[in-house]
């Protein structure tokens, strides 16, 4: 297939929740990475919020890290990549310039959208319908396609082997080929 394959996101910024999340200190950012990996690994990380407050930025960082792995979440080698994947992703956030963009694609378009949402996170508004907004980008039909899970699970297990199955026809190769 020549065209677009898109894994649940929209095709432009929203300013509003670009700003909000700009203004969220390191500390929010943190709690976020947690809730993310209990929601990921179906773990407790036990952390709270009111409780993270008082603790430095890079001490909870390496404590979150850390209480992952004993809990077998991760593994020792994904502890350290933990902290430097979450700090790479606040400072891209915090650097991002929302430029926008006028032109169409002369390609179709798949994507592919979680079926669950985050509990707390926006979804994209409902006057951009089914598609995101994607339709209005390409000159040729979007196809949206529901895979399980959210927007972090649907590349884990169980649900990654399902996306894997719904790309596969796109790519033109067989699934495990």
């Amino acid at each position: 297939m020549a065209g677009l394959l898109i894994l649940d996101a929209r095709p432009d910024a929203d300013p509003d929740a670009l700003a909000e999340t700009r203004a969220r200190d390191e500390r929010d950012w943190i709690a976020d990475m947690a809730e993310s990996l209990e929601r990921v690994y179906g773990i407790d990380l036990g952390l709270d919020r009111a409780g993270m407050a008082a603790a430095e930025p890079g001490t909870l960082r390496r404590r979150l890290a850390e209480r992952a792995g004993t809990l077998g979440a991760l593994s020792a080698g994904e502890v350290a990549s933990v902290e430097a994947r979450f700090a790479v992703l606040r400072q891209a956030t915090l650097t991002h310039v929302a430029e926008p963009c006028d032109g169409v694609l002369d390609c179709p378009i798949v994507q592919f959208r979680a079926e669950e949402a985050i509990e707390g996170q926006q979804t994209a508004p409902a006057d951009l319908g089914e598609d995101w907004g994607w339709q209005r980008r390409s000159r040729q039909p979007v196809v949206v396609q529901r895979v399980h899970g959210d927007h972090h699970s649907m590349l884990r297990e169980p649900h990654v082997q399902a996306l894997a199955a719904a790309l596969c026809p796109y790519l033109d190769q067989p699934v495990g080929g």
